[in-house]
């Protein structure tokens, strides 16, 4: 992914990308800084991607970036979207955008007890 990042952000930076391909070059962008852990870069590239459309892919990628930043309210709000709109539009990440969607659900019904350090 290091080696992805740094090739794509070569291709960004250096060459440009035009208007109309900039939105998906910033949701690959978002992709591998979500896989590289690189949480707040990742939020930010995909919604400078929403900004210019949504798609039911970017929505979820919006989703796994704000379960993983445990901000799950929000997670479970793009997930909603996601499963709303597969009843139009057959996604095949259906089944794990469920699963996060019950386990963010799970989560704010039932939130970890905090660690106090004792």
């Amino acid at each position: 992914y290091n080696e992805a990042f740094g090739k794509l952000s070569d291709a960004v930076l250096t060459f440009g990308v035009s208007a109309e391909n900039r939105p998906l070059a910033e949701e690959y962008l978002a992709r591998v800084n979500y896989a590289l852990g690189n949480f707040d870069q990742a939020l930010l590239n995909i919604d400078r991607s929403l900004a210019e459309g949504v798609t039911g892919s970017r929505r979820y990628l919006r989703g796994q970036i704000l379960q993983a930043q445990e901000n799950y309210e929000a997670a479970r709000t793009e997930f909603e979207f996601v499963i709303a709109w597969s009843e139009i539009f057959p996604y095949p990440f259906i089944e794990d955008t469920q699963e996060r969607y019950d386990e963010v659900v799970d989560l704010i019904n039932n939130p970890p007890e905090e660690d106090d350090g004792a």
